[in-house]
């Protein structure tokens, strides 16, 4: 599995979700510290998108329960 930012699995082992979420938190990071938007409308805006990168890479660490049987 290849993953953005430059992460793969290493010799085709597969990530856990665990790995992969980890792995997205520290490319989100590498996004910055601070916002870019000069504009508070804009700075809004950078913010809503950052806080759905977020909300998409924790739902990436939730394990999916399945029944047995």
């Amino acid at each position: 599995m290849r993953l953005p930012c430059g992460h793969s699995g290493g010799d085709g082992a597969d990530i856990t979700a665990e790995a992969a979420s980890k792995t997205k938190m520290h490319c989100v990071k590498l996004l910055g510290q601070r916002l870019m938007a000069r504009d508070f409308d804009r700075q809004v805006a950078e913010i809503q998108v950052r806080i759905a990168i977020l909300n998409g890479y924790t739902a990436l660490g939730i394990p999916v329960t399945e029944t047995v049987g």
